[in-house]
């Protein structure tokens, strides 16, 4: 049994993530991924009694407007996410392994145990996420880093970025900007920091 696979973890991820995170509005002619976003939501504030995980691995969701949506645990692996604009969302625990950000504004976003791992954030914007490691209970109890080996991040913006112990191993960090980013303890090796601003 995976850590999603209990109804437990489902009730302490919804509490923690903010169950009544409730999403905003979304284009008139996007009825589905409405349905998808407002199934999620009830998932999560159900703790897995209603509604329905949101699986959008290889969605085309380029463009779209989603801020302060709740898609913790969602799983948006390899979506084409390019210009989205997810800032205020929460995305803790979620999978967006390969999904392609450039681009995105993903500013306050809770990224606190996500996995965006070779993930293409080129110019995105992260000012201020939230990607602390956080604590996973039931048969995959333990500490999850948010992991983004591998990531790219050329030009990316993570001024006040909470990431300590984030996995950037082997992360384009080119040209980024790293000011008053919260990296203790992250794991950087082979990570290309060619240009990139910090405060030292």
């Amino acid at each position: 049994m995976s850590f999603l696979d209990s109804p437990k973890n489902w009730r302490d991820l919804a509490e923690q993530s903010g169950g009544d995170h409730a999403p905003l509005p979304l284009d008139e002619d996007s009825r589905n991924l409405r349905k998808v976003v407002y199934e999620h939501a009830l998932w999560i504030s159900s703790g897995g009694l209603k509604g329905e995980r949101a699986r959008l691995d290889h969605a085309d969701l380029a463009g779209r407007y989603l801020r302060n949506v709740n898609l913790a645990a969602a799983n948006l692996a390899e979506a084409r996410m390019a210009g989205i604009d997810l800032a205020g969302c929460i995305l803790r625990t979620a999978n967006l392994d390969g999904a392609d950000l450039t681009g995105a504004r993903l500013d306050r976003v809770d990224l606190r145990g996500a996995s965006l791992m070779g993930a293409d954030l080129t110019a995105a914007s992260l000012v201020a996420v939230l990607g602390e490691p956080t604590l996973l209970s039931g048969m995959t109890s333990g500490v999850r880093p948010t992991n983004l080996r591998g990531a790219k991040l050329k030009g990316a913006i993570l001024g006040g970025a909470i990431l300590p112990g984030a996995d950037l191993r082997d992360t384009d960090l080119r040209g980024a900007d790293l000011r008053g980013a919260n990296l203790e303890g992250a794991h950087l090796e082979g990570a290309d920091l060619t240009g990139a601003l910090t405060d030292n």
